[in-house]
């Protein structure tokens, strides 16, 4: 829960979670990055000027992403990640 927390705030994923979402979900580096920032309540327009790329560059990502995680919506994502960070055992980290 820590780390789900810590995602969200600072809109990026501890290597643990990327590491895990991408061996789960066969997500990109790129789509791992969009998730963390959209996940943190950024805009996709604003995810695309912090990219340094265009809005339709970011949807592109955005339409793998559901697609790789069977999900519609940003709320969907959200407890999609949140099941799969949920799963992961911090306990040694502590």
């Amino acid at each position: 829960a820590v780390a789900a927390l810590f995602l969200l705030d600072h809109g990026f994923m501890p290597h643990e979670i990327e590491v895990h979402l991408a061996s789960i979900y066969s997500l990109t580096p790129m789509e791992l990055r969009t998730t963390a920032r959209l996940l943190s309540g950024l805009s996709v327009d604003r995810i695309a000027e912090e990219f340094g790329v265009s809005r339709e560059t970011i949807r592109f990502h955005l339409k793998g992403i559901f697609a790789k995680t069977d999900t519609n919506s940003q709320a969907q994502l959200q407890r999609v990640v949140g099941r799969a960070v949920a799963s992961l055992d911090f306990s040694a980290a502590l």
